[in-house]
């Protein structure tokens, strides 16, 4: 008889038309369910075998075959015949594979390979595809050998990477031995290893040039290619040739082994138009020095670079040490930074911190900093050591703290800049908090929930020395609000503080605020908002110091579903006596397509207009994004910015990026960037253009191993464009 066979291992179950037979195996103690047309156990070798539209699934792991063989004393698992299986992001396709279904090991023989992006975590954005005489694998690496592997999804394939063995990382690198490149059935390159970072980072891809041209570099060709040292080193060699500056040479090496692990780059050219050398190097190391401790260290030097000062360098250092035991932790770092240039520069800092639990509420917290900074000048160096101590015990209902902050003068006020250093020293200080929650919920007149803190301390002032003992009470009252009707809220807080000195003078501050608002009407709220705040008495201290205010704002807004929305704000400053600006901020929405907002204010006091602020933007399913930014200066009768920003798609293969910024006042552009990006299926032509460097460039890049543009977007100076024109306040 002829059935549909459904087993589950270790209790192997049968449909109800067959018989059920005892089993012992197991998968790593989960259990493994076998469906097939027919099935046969051998109780002498403990085997069973599967035919006919075999399933087996283990966990994450899905086979199906014509044909399966467990051996349920090995719990190996061979499966034959039209094989397709689902592992660990992974879709291998043969005649045959074999898994251990409990150390998740396997092997086929003439398979094919789909590696999603799932299982390479980051890095990769498209599916690869290989094929090869054999793949083996694990749950951290997975090799092939005799193998052609690429991300090209046709069955003539663009590009092919043709290599004796690939080993893949997931969470790391691609790595292949004794490769051929071949772009349609022509080898391009040979190279005896190839190694492709997953590390998203690394943003060069390997073997592929960057060219194109600038005004300090010329016409250049720029590449690299990446390496493996061993299991755990990684590293990439960059070669650049610069028709101005000449032939620019790089390492960068990663490094990792049991105990420490880290990178170290070198990059380094003979500038021709300067006869400088231009040196590059970076080194940061970590390393487990025993089960409690820790350190690291991390070097950067820099000396000559052409994008800065022709003759100068910048060496920043630094060592860290870090301790973590079950009750607490300490920490100690030492950063050097010297430049040279226009003088020698050298800033040190050394900071140690220690925490320490001795239980649930009582703990210490030490910091103790040391500076040094010499400018290379006639005046003499800065150095200060500042030091603070907390032992905080937090209970139920009251937390107290002892803080100590001290600070040592170490250059003995040689420093001219002492004069003007503005610190403060607790020597020591008691705090007292609480709040309404711990307090059993209750609050003040029944409504404010309060906050409070009290302190006494002995407080020095620098550079006055004036030394006073401060006494200190605070109290905030938190928000209560007070519904008016079903549409109006009215909402209230404050505080209260006291501070007391020793020298017979005494300061209080009270403010207060209170809001009302309201939903007047469909669509419609008003907002009106007092605060005030009184300072009385006078206080030594700047650290005390309150200044006094009284102000009322008004808001009137109307929102339509977010698709138009207005809004009106003024107020007036009793402080001062005059009427703040009065703004307007309008936005439109009608659909997901167009967006309109524009913003101004008036100012009541002189009667003039402010600037003019517009923003439109357009998105079109996707394809295109045009958003354009001015600022209209009624002052000057002119347009003061002009910033767009372009993302079109006029064709499906075609893709155009711009960002663009003028400047009314100088009457030229500040910044101008084009970028238009070609798709070529597994590939992708990048072709940009920087009016502020004067620069044109062509990358090709593989579109499976997106590399980030570190230049679209970023401004000379390295910093990030942006193409708002500001707001009104």
């Amino acid at each position: 008889m002829r059935c549909a066979v459904r087993i589950v291992l270790p209790a192997l179950v049968w449909s109800s038309v067959c018989r059920t037979v005892p089993s012992t195996a197991a998968s790593d103690g989960q259990p493994v369910t076998v469906t097939a047309q027919a099935v046969h156990h051998d109780l002498k070798t403990d085997r069973v075998t599967a035919t006919g539209n075999v399933l087996i699934q283990a966990d994450e792991i899905e086979m199906r075959a014509d044909r399966a063989e467990v051996d349920l004393k090995t719990n190996v698992a061979t499966i034959s015949g039209n094989v397709e299986v689902h592992v660990q992001g992974q879709t291998i396709r043969g005649e045959s594979f074999t898994l251990n279904m409990k150390s998740r090991e396997w092997h086929s023989d003439s398979a094919r390979v789909v590696l999603d992006p799932e299982f390479f975590q980051e890095g990769v954005a498209q599916p690869l595809f290989a094929s090869g005489g054999s793949f083996a694998g694990v749950a951290a690496e997975t090799t092939a050998n005799t193998a052609k592997a690429t991300s090209c999804d046709r069955e003539d394939p663009h590009y092919v990477l043709v290599a004796q063995t690939v080993h893949i990382y997931p969470e790391d690198k691609l790595v292949a031995k004794n490769v051929k490149f071949q772009v349609g059935h022509t080898t391009l390159v040979r190279v005896p290893s190839y190694t492709i970072s997953l590390k998203q980072r690394r943003r060069r891809q390997s073997l592929v040039p960057v060219v194109g041209y600038n005004d300090i570099e010329g016409a250049f060709a720029k590449t690299s290619y990446n390496y493996r040292a061993d299991e755990a080193a990684l590293g990439t060699l960059y070669l650049d040739l610069m028709q101005k500056r000449g032939v620019g040479l790089g390492v960068e090496h990663e490094y990792k082994a049991d105990a420490f692990w880290g990178e170290a780059y070198l990059y380094g050219l003979r500038d021709k138009q300067t006869g400088a050398t231009e040196l590059n190097a970076r080194i940061q190391h970590s390393q487990t020095l025993s089960d409690e401790l820790d350190g690291q260290l991390s070097l950067n030097y820099t000396r000559n670079n052409a994008y800065y000062f022709g003759s100068s360098s910048n060496m920043n250092a630094e060592l860290s040490l870090r301790r973590q035991v079950e009750s607490g932790q300490s920490s100690l770092s030492v950063r050097r930074q010297t430049s040279t240039g226009f003088g020698t520069r050298t800033n040190t800092t050394s900071t140690f911190r220690h925490q320490q639990r001795f239980s649930r509420a009582l703990g210490l917290t030490l910091t103790s900093n040391y500076r040094s900074n010499d400018t290379g000048s006639t005046t003499a160096a800065d150095k200060e050591l500042n030091s603070t101590l907390e032992l905080t015990n937090r209970g139920k209902t009251l937390d107290l703290l002892c803080r100590i902050e001290d600070r040592m003068d170490l250059d003995g006020g040689t420093y001219p800049g002492d004069n003007f250093l503005f610190a403060f020293e607790r020597l020591p200080e008691i705090i007292a908090q609480s709040d309404s929650v711990r307090l059993g919920n209750r609050k003040l007149f029944g409504m404010f929930p309060v906050q409070a803190e009290a302190s006494i301390g002995k407080y020095r002032e620098l550079p006055s020395q004036l030394g006073l003992t401060r006494t200190y009470f605070n109290a905030d009252l938190q928000p209560y609000t007070k519904p008016l009707s079903s549409q109006t809220d009215l909402k209230v807080d404050g505080s209260f503080r006291q501070t007391l000195y020793s020298n017979d003078t005494a300061q209080y501050v009270f403010n207060y605020g209170s809001e009302l608002d309201s939903d007047f009407a469909p669509n419609w709220n008003f907002n009106l908002d007092y605060r005030k705040q009184r300072p009385a008495g006078y206080t030594p201290y700047r650290l005390d110091y309150s200044s006094r205010y009284e102000s009322l704002d008004a808001r009137i807004g109307f929102d339509q579903n977010g698709r138009q929305q207005l809004s009106l704000l003024s107020g007036y400053d009793f402080e001062r006596s005059q009427y703040r600006d009065l703004l307007l901020r309008y936005q439109l929405m009608p659909n997901d397509t167009y967006y309109l907002s524009l913003s101004t204010g008036y100012d009541l006091e002189n009667g003039e207009l402010r600037d003019i602020l517009t923003r439109v933007n357009i998105a079109s399913r996707e394809r295109l994004n045009l958003d354009l930014n001015t600022r209209y200066s009624p002052r000057l009768g002119q347009l003061a910015r002009v910033n767009t920003q372009l993302y079109w798609q006029p064709h499906r293969l075609w893709q155009i990026e711009a960002l663009s910024g003028w400047n009314g006042f100088t009457d030229r552009f500040d910044f101008n960037q084009v970028k238009v990006t070609r798709d070529l299926h597994c590939w992708e032509a990048f072709f940009t253009w920087d009016q502020q460097r004067r620069e044109m460039r062509l990358d090709l890049a593989l579109k499976a191993f997106p590399a980030f543009d570190t230049r679209f977007g970023v401004g000379q100076s390295g910093q990030w464009l942006n193409t708002s024109v500001g707001q009104q306040f």
